[in-house]
């Protein structure tokens, strides 16, 4: 896994906002689904509705965004970029945006692939504007037919006793090196 900032996100890939949100314990309550081109609208995911720990079910409303593979292929560079838009993060907070391509079937569900993951942690105070990104490597292999989006998730913390909840709009973009 690489993290670095991204050299200039468009802040409208996606045609919407993302928006990743903690609970007061820091763990992501709810997730963002993004088409796996990056090309469509962001839609708000529930962690708590996941059917079991590293599996995600999307709901009617949400595959719409569940992109079908027509042939087999192998992910071999999976990239993200985001720019917060409108957000502070409390001081001495540390957030992180953690990004899992998801593919899968719509009757089964969709779990992540191993090494299909890149995070970053937005460190400063006021980030709107800044982008941010990452990338990973994973040599992701994915059948024909199979759908997949990219699940992207925001966990903080912090050494002392503030609350974790933390609520970030971002503009995303995702791509994606397949053969």
């Amino acid at each position: 896994m690489t993290t670095a900032r991204a050299a200039r996100p468009s802040p409208s890939a996606s045609g919407g906002v993302a928006t990743v949100a903690t609970g007061v314990i820091g763990q992501p309550s709810t997730g963002s689904l993004v088409p796996l081109n990056g090309i469509g609208v962001a839609a708000d995911f529930d962690m708590a509705t996941q059917s079991e720990p590293g599996r995600i079910q999307p709901l009617n409303d949400q595959l719409a965004l569940l992109e079908v593979v027509p042939r087999a292929m192998t992910v071999s560079s999976f990239s993200v970029a985001a720019t917060p838009s409108s957000t502070t993060i409390l001081v001495g907070l540390t957030a992180t945006v953690r990004a899992e391509l998801y593919p899968g079937s719509v009757n089964a569900g969709l779990t992540p692939v191993p090494g299909a993951t890149c995070t970053f942690n937005l460190d400063i105070v006021t980030t709107q504007g800044f982008p941010y990104g990452c990338t990973a490597s994973p040599s992701a292999q994915i059948a024909a037919g199979q759908v997949a989006v990219v699940l992207f998730t925001l966990t903080t913390s912090t050494s002392s006793s503030q609350p974790l909840n933390q609520t970030i709009p971002l503009y995303v973009s995702t791509g994606t090196v397949a053969s």
